[in-house]
């Protein structure tokens, strides 16, 4: 009986083709795998993915943060996860660009017949950074005074003097 030696875990890489020499590359690294058959090696090819980053993602909390400690409507504060959602529902535009370039409806039905807001996940990079704009003046309408330098995470009330 054949005895199955163990093999270490394959890292996960990426491979822009932009290049014959990158092309070569992704071949031999696909020549050169072993053949599993009880944990076999997925290989996926598709085109680039363009990401936001989690720049992008830190900035729409932070400028959501700004807006739930020093907004007000109807007479009360609310915290950053109600106004994630009335942002969404209200100001995000009708329709989206996705990350594969189509554009759509924001509205998802559910099985029930509802509609709930895409995910910001699924945007663009440049329909999130739309929406991050679009935030800061809706905020700003409500007199929201937003940190200059949004990468710096430390509020004003943590600093030591």
């Amino acid at each position: 009986m054949e005895k199955k030696v163990k093999r270490n875990p394959i890292a996960k890489i990426i491979v822009l083709i932009r290049s014959e020499q990158q092309k070569e590359l992704l071949a031999s690294k696909i020549s050169n795998l072993p053949v599993d058959e009880d944990h076999p090696i997925q290989v996926v090819i598709s085109e680039e993915t363009k990401k936001r980053g989690l720049d992008q993602n830190g900035l729409m909390w932070k400028r959501i943060t700004e807006i739930s400690e020093q907004g007000w409507i109807n007479k009360r504060q609310y915290n950053k996860d109600c106004w994630h959602k009335y942002l969404k529902d209200n100001e995000m535009p009708e329709e989206v660009e996705l990350k594969d370039g189509t554009i759509c409806s924001k509205w998802i039905e559910q099985i029930d017949g509802s509609r709930e807001v895409i995910s910001t996940t699924e945007l663009s990079a440049r329909c999130f950074s739309n929406y991050i704009t679009i935030i800061e003046a809706f905020g700003s309408g409500l007199g929201v005074m937003f940190s200059a330098n949004p990468r710096e995470f430390i509020n004003d009330k943590e600093r030591a003097f």
